[in-house]
């Protein structure tokens, strides 16, 4: 179930003897969350203190290495390294090289994705204890807040991926963007002849908008 909301405590009051277990999907989600929030405040520190600023044809450039650094590097940050492009890698490995925050945000979110991926034989109790312990003392505000909740939620964590139970694939279709999807097929309509016995819509003479339009006359 979500991590959030009033799930928790529904499921408590009415079916205490279930287990409860946390949403892989959820955690990722929280996760990436997360890592976003560190690369805008990023972004804002590198425009706010960078000094090298161009004009061209469509306005001022910043041009601070800072700035080039994380620019444009939200979905290299947040999609799976294993679809990344080739100017995606490039872009993490050019934060890896400057040891840079955002790279260490990334580096916690993939290690927590790993909970989800262990090996046969691996506990995930305690692969979990060390990404609490690592994301505790990593002086990075926003990671510091995610791994409080994760500590909060760590049973229900753990019991998903005992039971190896994931909704990912169903959350995924119901979070798809709405203009991602494939456009429907729409009937053609049939044009209607003229009959005699219907009233005629006669058109106002003024002008109608967007914002108001008023009430057309009939004549039977």
């Amino acid at each position: 179930m979500d991590l959030t909301g009033a799930w928790p405590k529904v499921c408590a009051a009415n079916a205490p003897q279930a287990q409860v277990c946390a949403d892989p999907f959820h955690v990722i989600k929280l996760a990436n969350a997360a890592v976003d929030a560190v690369r805008r405040d990023q972004w804002n520190t590198a425009r706010r203190t960078g000094g090298k600023i161009r004009r061209n044809a469509r306005g001022r450039v910043n041009t601070d290495p800072a700035a080039q650094l994380v620019k444009k590097t939200r979905w290299a940050l947040l999609k799976d390294p294993a679809a990344w492009t080739e100017h995606q890698a490039a872009q993490i490995a050019a934060l890896r090289r400057a040891r840079h925050v955002l790279f260490r945000a990334w580096a916690l979110k993939e290690e927590l994705r790993d909970l989800y991926r262990l090996p046969p034989g691996k506990p995930a109790d305690a692969h979990l204890d060390g990404w609490l312990a690592w994301a505790a003392r990593c002086r990075i505000p926003a990671m510091i807040e995610l791994a409080r909740t994760i500590r909060t939620h760590r049973g229900t964590i753990l019991a998903a991926v005992e039971l190896g139970l994931s909704n990912s694939k169903l959350e995924g279709l119901n979070s798809q963007d709405q203009t991602d999807q494939p456009p429907r097929l729409r009937t053609p309509q049939r044009s209607r002849r003229h009959r005699d016995d219907l009233p005629v819509l006669l058109r106002p003479h003024h002008r109608t908008t967007h914002r108001k339009v008023r009430s057309a006359t009939f004549r039977w």
